[in-house]
């Protein structure tokens, strides 16, 4: 099928790929692949005369409460490691179902922490970073059992293909799964363009690598029919979730359109753990 190239769950992980959607934001570790040392699994040079570029992408799948403050807290590898700044400060905080970036200067012992209405609800403490230019995608969630976040977390880098990381944040009865669709005209000449027959279901805690093209993100088998527009292009990375609680069942794709050049990275070292305080 020309689609796309469908990347199962099982394939991901032994090609050193961790995606944890289910992430009970006690340890999280995301990738392989590296040169192993009998005394320390990772290496990172911290005085490196250039350090890889972290782009931080961060979105809220937290819930519809209010909107989420976003501090880095920098750890002992700064050399101020007081200095405490506010992603959201110049922007404002980030609402439920958005997505925002930041380039970060990420290193290890540093924290990513969450507030919301001032009040701290957790952290994400990062105890590696990998040692390319990569993209970071963290999705803050609510826990199934508590009202406690959890965390979901993916490691991209740059390649040839656009890829989608395909999540499930959604909390209720509804068995609605996404799926892609090509937005092509079958015949140049007409003036509508009705969809291909060309689709395909997502898998949750996937990746899949697509085309560039015009494609429709739909939501299948819920409790209302939902479609977004998506357009992918090469080398780019993006996000789809569900997301929502009971009968509100939506669909979020991020960016849109282009935004970054950055798709999954298959050698990519990112240790973190995450942990939940003030509960």
């Amino acid at each position: 099928m020309s689609l796309f190239f469908k990347l199962p769950a099982v394939a991901l992980a032994l090609a050193g790929l961790v995606l944890m959607p289910g992430c009970k934001a006690d340890q999280l570790n995301l990738g392989t692949r590296a040169r192993r040392n009998p005394e320390q699994s990772i290496v990172i040079a911290d005085q490196a005369k250039q350090r890889p570029r972290v782009q931080l992408r961060v979105c809220n799948a937290y819930g519809k409460s209010a909107p989420l403050e976003l501090l880095h807290r920098p750890g002992h590898h700064h050399g101020d490691s007081m200095k405490i700044s506010s992603l959201t400060a110049k922007d404002g905080s980030l609402a439920y179902k958005g997505c925002r970036e930041w380039n970060v200067d990420l290193r290890r012992g540093d924290s990513l922490e969450f507030l919301q209405d001032s009040a701290h609800l957790g952290s994400f403490s990062v105890s590696a970073v990998p040692q390319l230019d990569t993209l970071l995608l963290l999705v803050v969630h609510r826990r199934k059992s508590s009202a406690r976040p959890a965390f979901a977390s993916h490691v991209f880098a740059k390649a040839k293909s656009a890829q989608v990381a395909v999540l499930d944040m959604y909390q209720g009865l509804s068995r609605g799964k996404l799926a892609i669709q090509e937005d092509k005209p079958q015949d140049d000449s007409q003036s509508k363009k009705p969809l291909s027959v060309l689709s395909e279901e997502l898998s949750y805690d996937s990746v899949v690598a697509l085309d560039g093209g015009k494609y429709i993100c739909k939501l299948v088998g819920g409790e209302k029919p939902k479609q977004l527009a998506m357009t992918a292009k090469a080398g780019e990375s993006y996000v789809a979730m569900r997301v929502g609680d009971d009968k509100d069942e939506e669909i979020v794709v991020f960016p849109m359109s282009s935004c970054n050049g950055y798709s999954i990275c298959w050698g990519s070292l990112l240790l973190a753990v995450a942990v939940v305080m003030g509960f």
